[in-house]
């Protein structure tokens, strides 16, 4: 049984600027933590034969499941375009296999062909809608293409059919944030934080930050400073994360107005509002 380019682990976060927030809320980061773009350690367990995926609709023709195993395999070797016409040498035989049919869409996701990866993504959800992976993926491409109340759809969907599964939180978490609903994004961030903890996934850094970015907007304190604070290296240019961390340490439980002072005076430098009656109370 060949492995499944489909099967792999698709987590690419959105740009953070696209996060802020209206009103008297805090605007979100504007630094966007690393991305990964799959296959990621300490994923869900799926199921296998060996060391290799099963199938989501394994054909019955083999001679689809040799065009199939090429096109793995000349994807394996960097060479897209062949793979690109195995896969399709492979539906042209059996038109449900829906395998091929991802791992054709996931290679045209790549190349930035999204409307084609999403037509290919519906259609095998149209003979498997369970899979799961196929939910995955084309939620990633429906938020590369703007399409964020579908890519949300698809990310609760998967959350629905696989709640093991840290992909469909962390991609609600993600697309809550966008709309604004900082509560189901911090519950869903905490839910694949879990998920990621479990598996032992370095991931679980990424489903971190989403979570300290719900904090900030709810202004939650103790979590802007548990999940930010430790990834500052990687946020240390942000103003607003520089503006929360300064609030966090002006908080009872935590009070320490000279870190408040330092995070404060980054957030300045860096551009941030830092209110007169703010900075008195860090002094």
């Amino acid at each position: 049984m060949r492995r499944s380019l489909a099967l792999a682990t698709i987590v690419t976060l959105l740009p953070l600027a696209a996060l802020g927030c209206g009103g008297a809320r805090p605007a979100a980061p504007t630094t966007p933590p690393p991305a990964a773009d799959a296959p990621a350690g300490g994923a869900p367990p799926i199921a296998t034969i060996g060391d290799k995926a099963e199938h989501v609709c394994q054909s019955e023709d083999d001679a689809a499941v040799a065009h199939f195993n090429r096109g793995v395999d000349r994807f394996d070797q960097g060479d897209a375009a062949a793979a690109i016409d195995a896969y399709k040498a492979a539906i042209a035989i059996d038109a449900d296999y829906c395998d091929a049919i991802d791992n054709l869409a996931l290679i045209y996701r790549r190349e930035g062909r999204l409307d084609e990866a999403i037509a290919l993504y519906e259609r095998s959800l149209a003979i498997a809608p369970h899979n799961q992976f196929a939910w995955q993926n084309v939620g990633v491409a429906y938020r590369m293409r703007g399409r964020h109340a579908d890519a949300m759809r698809a990310y609760r969907q998967l959350a629905a059919l696989s709640p093991a599964n840290p992909e469909g939180w962390f991609g609600v978490a993600q697309m809550a944030l966008m709309a604004h609903q900082a509560a189901e994004a911090r519950d869903a961030a905490r839910r694949a934080e879990a998920l990621y903890v479990a598996a032992g996934s370095p991931l679980v850094d990424d489903a971190r930050l989403l979570l300290g970015f719900a904090a900030i907007a709810l202004a939650d304190w103790p979590t802007v400073r548990a999940t930010l604070e430790p990834q500052y290296a990687k946020l240390a240019s942000d103003a607003e994360v520089n503006l929360a961390l300064g609030k966090a340490y002006l908080e009872p439980d935590a009070l320490d107005r000279a870190k408040a002072r330092q995070y404060l005076q980054r957030a300045r430098d860096l551009g941030a509002t830092v209110t007169d009656a703010l900075w008195q109370r860090a002094r």
